[in-house]
């Protein structure tokens, strides 16, 4: 049994996956062949993830800032900002 030790790693193994060969070769500290880098497309698949668990109103904003791998509730919220110019709140009472 693996043991995580950070959702970095997690999301290298991810991101690792989903590109395939190009990730690989390139490294995490690389550019891809689509001039990505591993921290823009880690960013991206938070902020995915962030939009799905938020959709699910059962999961509380904690929860979902430590399932992304934040050790603090704001640093996430100060992200999702970031990345929808709104809070999290504000994101799930939109969708609902």
């Amino acid at each position: 049994m693996e043991v995580v030790t950070s959702a970095r790693s997690v999301a290298s193994d991810s991101v690792g996956f989903v590109m395939g060969p190009i990730w690989a070769r390139d490294g995490a500290g690389a550019v891809t062949d689509e001039g990505l880098t591993f921290d823009a497309v880690y960013d991206e698949l938070r902020r995915e993830l962030a939009l799905r668990y938020l959709a699910d109103r059962t999961m509380a904003i904690t929860e979902v800032a430590y399932l992304l791998g934040y050790s603090e509730p704001s640093a996430f919220h100060r992200a999702f900002k970031r990345w929808t110019g709104a809070t999290p709140a504000e994101a799930r009472r939109r969708a609902a």
